[in-house]
C-alpha cells in the first residue's frame, strides 16, 4: 500500500509541475479551478500517507504529512474551522502513539475550543444546518 501510494504522490507532483509550466496568458478559470482541486488532492494524499505512517509507526513522517495537509485545508478553510478537526484528532493521536501525550492533548484541546468557539458563535445561518464532517474512528 505504501508503494502505491508514494507512487500516486510522485505521479501527482509530475502533473502538477507541467501545470506549473502553462503560460499565464494560457491560464484562465478552469486553470484555477484546476490548481484548487490539485490542492485538495495533494491534501488527501497527505492525509492517506501519513495514516499509512502512523499505522506502520513511523510517527514523525506520519506528523510531517499530517502538517501538510493542515496547513493546506487551512489555506482553503482557515485553521480554526471545524473541517480540520479530524486532522487535528489523528495528529493527537499520532503523538499518543508515540508517547507524546501532552503535545497529544494540545490538539485535543484544540478540537474542543473549534467546535465551542463554532457553536458559540452567531455566524452559523441556516445554510449550515446539516453539516458534513469526516468521520472520526478511533479504539477504545
Amino acid at each position: 500500500a505504501e508503494h502505491l501510494l508514494i507512487s500516486a504522490y510522485n505521479n501527482f507532483l509530475k502533473f502538477q509541475d507541467q501545470l506549473a509550466k502553462i503560460p499565464l496568458e494560457q491560464q484562465g478559470r478552469q486553470f484555477e479551478e484546476t490548481q484548487r482541486q490539485m490542492t485538495k488532492m495533494k491534501g488527501t494524499l497527505a492525509k492517506m500517507i501519513g495514516k499509512l505512517y502512523n499505522a506502520n509507526g513511523r510517527y514523525e513522517e506520519a506528523i510531517d504529512e499530517l502538517a501538510t495537509c493542515v496547513y493546506l485545508e487551512s489555506i482553503e478553510h482557515g485553521p480554526e474551522h471545524f473541517k480540520l478537526c479530524p486532522l487535528y484528532f489523528l495528529m493527537g493521536q499520532i503523538f499518543q502513539n508515540n508517547n507524546q501525550q501532552q503535545e497529544g492533548i494540545v490538539f485535543y484541546n484544540k478540537i474542543v475550543n473549534i467546535w465551542k468557539n463554532y457553536i458559540l458563535s452567531s455566524s452559523i445561518s441556516e445554510g449550515e444546518e446539516n453539516i458534513e464532517i469526516d468521520p472520526i474512528y478511533y479504539e477504545e
